[in-house]
Parts: structure tokens; C-alpha cells; sequence
């Protein structure tokens, strides 16, 4: 998904891989340290899950149960997408 976004943007797709325990680590202590100044945090646990459970990231419940059917797939999407949004590094 990461290299499929990273092309529509025009830049290279990231290299860096976080090792899971660090990523995890890293989210509870941003969440409480921001907690304790009544900030959200800009990474979290919940936010990490989401990216950690590829169900969270799959329409197939979608099309098993209401019959979606995607009109572009994801590529097409990401490229359509894209420049309503700022990329970063710009390119």
C-alpha cells in the first residue's frame, strides 16, 4: 500500500521497516506523555492496530455483505486521489 501511494506522490517508496516491539513502545509512550498535557498524540495504539490488522485495510466484509464492487481498484484510486492531497517530501 506504502509503495502504491508513494508512486502516485512521485517519490520513492520508504525502505525504513520498524521493528513491531519499538513501533509499540514508541506509541505508548507518545500516548501517555501527550496525555499528560491534555494532547491527543499523534501516534497511538489504536492508530498503530490499524495498521498492524490487515483486516482493518479490507473491503471484503463490505462486498460479502452489501455487494460493493469497487468501481477503480486501489492503484487507480491512490493515483486519483493523490493530488487532492499534499504529498510529503513534496517532489
Amino acid at each position: 500500500m506504502a509503495a502504491v501511494i508513494a508512486e502516485a506522490c512521485g517519490v520513492p517508496a520508504p525502505r525504513l521497516r520498524i521493528p513491531m516491539l519499538p513501533a509499540k513502545l514508541a506509541a505508548w509512550a507518545l500516548e501517555k506523555t501527550c496525555a499528560s498535557f491534555g494532547k491527543e498524540a499523534p501516534l497511538n495504539r489504536s492508530r498503530l492496530a490499524f495498521f498492524l490488522d490487515p483486516k482493518a485495510l479490507s473491503n471484503a466484509n463490505a462486498k460479502r455483505e452489501l455487494g460493493f464492487r469497487p468501481k477503480v481498484d486501489f492503484r487507480t484510486g491512490a493515483a486519483r486521489a493523490t493530488p487532492t492531497v499534499p504529498c510529503w517530501p513534496p517532489p
